[in-house]
This record gives C-alpha cells, sequence and structure tokens, in this order.
C-alpha cells in the first residue's frame, strides 16, 4: 500500500506539471499513456487521444470527448497519466495496429491451479500473496517473541506455501516478481517441522541409546564445588592415545559406533585433565550436527564431584561445531528416557521430534544462540 501510495502521489504531481505546460503552449487535449494490465474497466483508453468538451473528427479520424475517461483517470490506483496535445497536430505515441497486439495481449488468458487468468488478474493475486506472506511473518515474530515454536514453525510453513505460489504464479503470467513487497524487519526463516523430520529421517542415524548427561549448573566457566571459584575452560579434539586410557568412564570412547564422529574434550585452561567428552558427527546433508554421547569424567560425577557445569559446556560445544560448519547452532541429539526429555527441553530449550528415535530432540539456531551466550569456549 505503502508503494501505491508513492506512485499516486507521483501521478499527481506530474499531472499538475503536465497541465502548466499545456497552457503555456496551447495544448487543449490530451493523450493517455498505456500500461500493461490495466484493471477491466480501464481497458481501452490507454494510448488513445481524446479532446476536450465535445467529441471531434478532424482529418477523418474520431477523437472521443475526455469526459468519458475523465473520472477513471481520478480513480485511486489508476495509473494512466494523461499528456496535454493539439488534436490533428500531435502524433500519437501508438499506432492503431501497436495498441490492438497491446490490447490482445492484456486479454490473453493463461490457466493456474486449475482457474484461468487474465494477467491483470494475476498481478491482483499476486499483491494479496504479498499482503499474506507479510502478515505471516509479522505472526511468525510474534511467535519467536512467545517462544512458541511450534506456532513459528507453523507460520514458516505458511510463508514457504505463499511465497512458492507467488513465484510459480508470477512465471506462468510472465509477471515480474516483487520480493521488497514481502520483506519485514528482524524476520528470520527457520525450519518447518517437516524439514525437521526430514533432516532426521534422510541422514541422521537412529541410535539404540541415547544421552543420559545432566545440565547440574549453567556457568560460563566450570565452577569448583568446594570452593564456589570459576576456572576458565578450553576443548580440543580428543586424540585416541587419551582415549586408549581412560579409565571408569560409563561409555567406551573408541568404540564401532563412533568411528565416524569427532570426540572433543573439555578441560581447564593450561591443564590436560579431562573433565567431560562429547562425540559429534557432521550430517551435511541434514545442515546439522549430531551428539552421539555426552560424559562427564568419573571426577565429575556424584557427591564428590569437582566442578559444576560440564554438561552444559559439551552441548555448547556442539552447537559452537555447527555454527562453525555453517549449520547455524543446529543440533540433534537423543535422550535416554522422558525424564531427560523434560531436562533436556527445560535446561536448554531443546525440542522433542519423536522420531525416528522416540526421544530424538533438537536444539534450534535460537536456543543454541542462547546457549553460546553462556559460555566462553576457547578452542585449541
Amino acid at each position: 500500500m505503502c508503494d501505491l501510495n508513492i506512485l499516486w502521489g507521483v501521478k499527481e504531481l506530474n499531472q499538475g506539471i503536465s497541465e502548466q505546460l499545456g497552457k503555456e503552449f496551447g495544448a487543449d487535449d490530451w493523450e493517455i499513456d498505456y500500461h500493461a494490465h490495466p484493471r477491466p474497466t480501464h481497458e481501452g483508453m490507454g494510448g488513445k487521444q481524446y479532446a476536450i468538451g465535445k467529441a471531434q473528427v478532424i482529418n477523418g479520424r474520431h477523437y472521443k470527448s475526455f469526459s468519458e475517461v475523465e473520472g477513471l483517470l481520478s480513480e485511486y490506483g489508476c495509473l494512466h497519466l494523461k499528456f496535454p496535445i493539439i488534436l490533428g497536430v500531435s502524433e500519437p505515441t501508438y499506432t492503431d495496429k501497436q495498441l490492438d497486439k497491446f490490447e490482445a495481449a492484456d486479454k490473453k488468458t493463461f490457466e493456474f491451479e486449475g482457474k484461468h487468468y487474465t494477467t491483470y488478474k494475476a498481478s491482483q493475486v499476486q499483491r494479496k500473496l504479498e499482503t499474506s506472506a507479510r502478515h505471516a511473518k509479522d505472526r511468525q515474530i510474534i511467535a519467536k517473541a512467545a517462544e512458541d515454536d511450534t506456532l513459528r514453525r507453523k507460520e514458516q510453513e505458511r510463508i514457504n506455501l505463499i511465497t512458492s505460489k507467488y513465484a510459480k504464479l508470477s512465471k506462468a503470467a510472465g509477471l515480474p516478481t516483487k520480493a521488497e513487497r514481502m520483506r519485514i524487519s528482524k524476520y528470520h526463516r527457520v525450519k518447518t517441522l517437516e524439514e525437521l523430520q526430514k533432516r532426521s529421517v534422510s541422514g541422521i542415524i537412529k541410535k539404540q541409546g541415547g544421552n543420559i548427561m545432566k545440565i547440574d549448573k549453567f556457568t560460563p566457566c566450570l565452577e569448583n564445588v568446594k570452593t564456589g571459584t570459576f576456572v576458565d575452560t578450553a576443548y580440543r579434539i580428543a586424540q585416541k592415545s587419551e582415549l586408549s586410557k581412560l579409565e571408569g568412564w560409563n561409555f567406551h570412547w573408541l568404540g564401532a559406533d563412533l568411528e565416524k564422529a569427532t570426540v572433543y574434550e573439555l578441560t581447564t585452561i593450561n591443564s590436560d585433565v579431562i573433565q567431560g567428552l562429547v562425540a559429534i558427527e557432521d550430517y551435511s546433508r541434514d545442515k546439522a550436527v549430531y551428539v552421539h554421547i555426552a560424559e562427564s569424567a568419573p571426577h565429575n560425577l556424584g557427591k564428590n564431584k569437582e566442578f559444576y557445569g560440564v554438561g552444559g559446556h559439551l552441548f555448547a560445544i556442539a552447537a559452537q561445531c555447527s555454527k562453525d560448519l555453517g549449520y547455524g547452532g543446529f543440533v540433534f541429539m537423543d535422550a535416554k528416557n522422558k525424564e531427560l526429555v523434560e531436562h533436556y527441553h527445560k535446561t536448554m530449550g531443546a525440542q522433542l521430534l519423536g522420531m525416528p528415535h522416540p526421544y530424538r530432540m533438537f536444539i534450534d539456531e535460537r536456543a543454541a544462540e542462547k546457549l553460546l551466550k553462556v559460555y566462553t569456549l576457547k578452542g585449541e
């Protein structure tokens, strides 16, 4: 609507200038310019010359009275312009043959989704779709602010359907697209629920186990349980020689199921003591990473644990790896049970996908961003 207001204002300004110029050189009749795809009630008047007052015949050519179309030109949204001319002297911009060709093209119909459209009708559908896309984007932004992830992704699905129809209709009608008319500030595309399911089914394998890691505390650094002091952390790829020496850990970190995964170790700065491990696999096909397993070191478990904050750090490492790979922080993982599903949702904002693993979950771009704001990770 804003674009139309501007065009209407420009038109009114141009008409005022044209009228003044016409008076100065004695032109007291009008020619209306031609533009493609006019509204049906305006068809046939573009490109024609008109007489002020009564209709006239000059040199055997009939000129209709301008009063027949004057009211149409004043209708809001009409983009036809009038130019001052002298009947019988000023040459028309277009020949009758050219105008016949233009008008035939305007009346031509095409079929789209089982309906017949003129180009003008298609252009009106374009405007409606542009408006619908903006409204859906507004609702998606509101859903994000309300932290309603399901509604946010449903609105994204609606946006995708609208923009797809818009592109197909425009191509079928031979009309240019106006993507700028669908832009909304602060809108960012997210994955739909269907896209998330396809990701999980297409590439990320079904695991029979699941993570048992709990998030005991969110801390920018590891917190010493006894003293309450904070210790800066670092992470790096664990070497097989290190993993082969592990004792007292619950999981086998050199198992065959981790052959394609990269194992990262969490340490404190200037120390080689491993505080936790996380196995991450890159699924480039799905634009996401998968956390096979995350585990705290034995000395960080139970009543005698040394540090708080290991679990959060390990999932933050996965989110950072996803960002580094260009996946926006998208992470998939499997929880061991329903209790952990609730725990991961409450602590990290993870969402339950439920397939192909019954407790398959994901951390999306927004949840990953929140997670990474907490941690001051330093890769080595």
